[in-house]
């Protein structure tokens, strides 16, 4: 890859990835620290762990270079990569000096995950989505960009799947809001809002359609897993089908992540319409002097008769 596939011709490291990002709005904090040349050290100097840390894992084959991102905890699984690419046996782990002639712009170990900024097709580990915001090298040694992992499908709209030895150790969630905190007792003239038990059940509701999208995520990995070990014992012969499946579980993983944004704003939207009732004035009371003139209006009306 030339510099003339870089956004920002003439640009090096995070400066052309910074370029990149703020070309495309995307949100991201940039953090800078002392040189590091290991993923590991690089968290660390970030004040995070290894497990929030996206490494780019550069593969090479037949058909030119893949990028695996993968947390720096994890190792990477070489046969998972190639059933997932549809690759051969073929693909493996590209040099450093494959990495420096392909990739100028960059410092070797220190590739950014955005596969349309890098031009490659690129898998994302789910590990990582399970994270609200994780870091990743920024084209250099010296600096570091938390982003969150949905920026980095959103970008690059890589494969979506579990691309490490082992198994995910926890289904893919996302935090419910806190419940807000107590106030000052209210004065005696107003009348406590059921805000409690409101909230209570919408979050139940909200933690029942979470329970069913977890189920959903762990159905769609294994049926991924399924489809690798049916890949495997047919051959290549169904390289196309595989695609296209994987094509649609990773569709099928974006509305499930859709589907938990929306319970998210409808359940911070009933708080919200909560807290604005329990914070309205009550109405104002009728007065003692029109309700006594009503009332003797009625008496005197069968007199008249």
């Amino acid at each position: 890859m030339t510099v003339d596939h870089i956004p920002g011709r003439g640009m090096h490291g995070i400066e052309a990835v910074v370029h990149f990002l703020d070309r495309e709005r995307a949100p991201y904090e940039l953090i800078e620290h002392a040189d590091t040349f290991a993923a590991v050290d690089e968290a660390g100097e970030a004040g995070s762990t290894p497990a929030r840390m996206a490494k780019t894992v550069l593969l090479h084959g037949r058909d030119g270079f893949r990028a695996a991102i993968v947390p720096a905890s994890e190792r990477l699984d070489l046969h998972k990569a190639r059933e997932l690419f549809g690759a051969s046996g073929h693909l493996r782990l590209a040099s450093e000096d494959e990495i420096g002639r392909e990739f100028p712009v960059f410092d070797a170990g220190a590739l950014p995950p955005f596969s349309s900024l890098l031009g490659v097709p690129e898998i994302l580990d789910t590990r990582l989505l399970a994270h609200d915001h994780v870091l990743c090298s920024g084209g250099d040694h010296r600096h570091t960009l938390k982003v969150s992992p949905r920026e980095i499908e959103r970008l690059g709209e890589p494969l979506v799947g579990d691309v490490c030895i082992g198994t995910p150790g926890h289904p893919l969630r996302i935090p419910l809001p806190a419940p807000q905190p107590k106030g000052d007792p209210m004065p005696a003239t107003k009348k406590p809002a059921p805000r409690p038990r409101a909230t209570a059940a919408a979050r139940a509701r909200a933690e029942d359609n979470e329970r069913r999208l977890d189920h959903l995520a762990q159905s769609l990995e294994a049926a991924q897993k399924d489809l690798t070990s049916i890949g495997g014992s047919l051959g290549t012969g169904v390289r196309d089908l595989r695609r296209d499946v994987n094509r649609l579980l990773r569709d099928a993983h974006r509305d499930v992540l859709k589907m938990r944004r929306a319970i998210r704003r409808d359940l911070d939207r009933l708080q919200r319409d909560l807290t604005s009732a329990a914070t309205a004035k009550p109405a104002a009371a009728r007065r003692p002097g029109a309700t006594t003139a009503r009332t003797a209006t009625r008496r005197t009306t069968p007199s008249e008769h």
